[in-house]
């Protein structure tokens, strides 16, 4: 708005030079017309400062007035950590029931769990006097390649076991039924595609489990991920 003034101030001066210029100054001559010239131009070049005052502050004011440019909300870039790869999944990044493991290779899910397995356990009985226990519980899993593979990766039931609160492990029975639980896991090897099936486990009566693990049973007793229930 400042500015503005300035420049009707600087226009004001430029009228008053030129009138000056021109003789359109006040006379001091006897008569009165001399002054009747400088009321007119008195008159004109406060009208026009006026003018010019006017047009500043209603330029200021508009400037004033008009809303400025909202900045755009700024949203962070960090994203949570992804439990479902890179580091083994197990702990505090254990997985629950229905997530995907994702690794360079292979894809596991353990999709369900089911206690107290009773479809076709009458004829497992001696199996579970074997392990000395008196229930089944079965872990519904599945495992997929990553787009096709160059060399076969093997999948089996030794895969999975499940675990307690307090640490301890619980693996798949060494022997077993083909078609105990129905489908089972099977044990194979694969090149593209998926494979899934039961695995079943033998507990004791009061025995309870909240999670299941996956390891690489043939290279590692390690666990790469961990589900819990």
């Amino acid at each position: 708005m400042t500015d503005h003034f300035h420049l009707s101030n600087v226009l004001a001066l430029l009228f008053d030079s030129r009138s000056s210029r021109l003789g359109f100054t006040k006379s001091h001559h006897p008569g009165g017309a001399g002054n009747s010239l400088f009321d007119m131009t008195e008159r004109s070049r406060i009208l026009v400062t006026s003018m010019l005052a006017t047009l500043a502050l209603s330029a200021c004011s508009g400037e004033q007035s008009s809303p400025s440019t909202p900045r755009s909300p700024t949203h962070s870039s960090a994203t949570p950590d992804d439990i479902t790869r890179g580091d083994p999944s197990v702990g505090d990044r254990a997985l629950r029931l229905g997530q995907t493991r994702h690794g360079e290779e292979i894809e596991t899910t353990i999709v369900k769990v089911k206690d107290n397995w009773t479809k076709g356990a009458r004829n497992q009985r001696v199996i579970l006097d074997e392990e000395n226990a008196d229930r089944w519980f079965a872990v519904f899993a599945r495992r997929c390649t990553v787009g096709d593979l160059s060399e076969p990766i093997e999948v089996l039931p030794q895969d999975f076991s499940l675990g307690t609160s307090s640490g301890a492990i619980i693996e798949t029975p060494s022997s077993y039924d083909e078609n105990f639980p129905s489908p089972r896991f099977p044990d194979t090897k694969i090149r593209t595609g998926c494979r899934e099936g039961w695995i079943n486990f033998a507990l004791e009566k009061n025995m309870e489990v909240d999670r299941v693990y996956a390891t690489d049973f043939l290279n590692s007793d390690e666990p790469f991920a961990e589900w819990r229930f």
